[in-house]
C-alpha cells in the first residue's frame, strides 16, 4: 500500500516535472521568437528606403488654399516627402497654424530627417540666443545650431511666409535644398541633390 502510494507520487512528480520542462521550453521559444521577429522587424524598418505619400487632392486643396505653404523645388537624392501635417496652433511653438512635411530617407523618422514647417509671415519661431543671420538665395532669416547633436534650426522668409527647417543634417549640407521654393503641390519635390560631406 505504501509502495503503490510512493510509486503514485513518484509518477505525479515526474509529469509535473515534464510539464514544468515543455511549459519552460514554450516560453523560451515564444520570447526567442518575439526577440528575433522584433529585431528584424526594426532592422528592416530602419534601413528600407523612404516612399513618397499620397495625399488625396481634398488635402491638397486644403493645404494649398491656405496661400503660405511652400515646398523645396529639390530634395537630396533618396529623401522623400512621407508625410504632410496640419498642426493646430495650439500645438506649435509659434502659437499658429503650421504645416509641417517631413522628408526622410528611410523608415527611421530619428534620423535622415528633414522637417520643413511652413506660417504666415506674421508668426515667427522663438529666435535662439546663438541664432546668427542667414541668407540662402532670394530668402533671409537666421540659423541656430545650438542643438546640432539632435537637429539644426532655420527660419527664413520665401514667397512672403515663414519656413522653419529642422533636420539632422549640416546647415551646409542643406543649402541647395533651402535656395529654391515653390508654393505647395501633389507632386513631391525630385530628389536630386547629392549631399556635400
Amino acid at each position: 500500500m505504501v509502495r503503490q502510494g510512493s510509486q503514485k507520487l513518484n509518477e505525479k512528480i515526474a509529469r509535473n516535472k515534464r510539464l514544468v520542462t515543455i511549459a519552460t521550453i514554450i516560453i523560451v521559444v515564444a520570447i526567442a521568437f518575439v526577440f528575433v521577429s522584433g529585431v528584424f522587424d526594426s532592422e528592416d524598418k530602419k534601413s528600407s528606403p523612404s516612399t513618397d505619400v499620397r495625399l488625396t487632392k481634398g488635402f491638397v486643396k486644403k493645404i494649398v488654399a491656405l496661400g503660405y505653404v511652400n515646398q523645396p523645388i529639390n530634395v537630396p537624392i533618396n529623401y522623400k516627402r512621407t508625410s504632410v501635417k496640419l498642426i493646430p496652433a495650439t500645438k506649435t511653438a509659434t502659437g499658429c497654424e503650421e504645416v509641417l512635411q517631413r522628408f526622410l530617407k528611410t523608415g527611421d523618422n530619428s534620423r535622415d530627417f528633414i522637417d520643413i514647417y511652413s506660417y504666415p509671415i506674421t508668426c515667427e519661431f522663438e529666435r535662439p540666443s546663438d541664432a546668427q543671420g542667414f541668407t540662402v538665395g532670394n530668402y533671409a532669416g537666421w540659423s541656430s545650431t545650438s542643438n546640432k547633436e539632435k537637429s539644426i534650426l532655420t527660419e527664413i522668409v520665401v514667397n512672403q511666409n515663414h519656413i522653419r527647417v529642422e533636420s539632422d543634417s549640416e546647415l551646409k549640407q542643406l543649402v541647395t535644398t533651402m535656395g529654391a521654393f515653390v508654393p505647395f503641390s501633389e507632386n513631391s519635390p525630385k530628389d536630386t541633390l547629392k549631399i556635400s560631406t
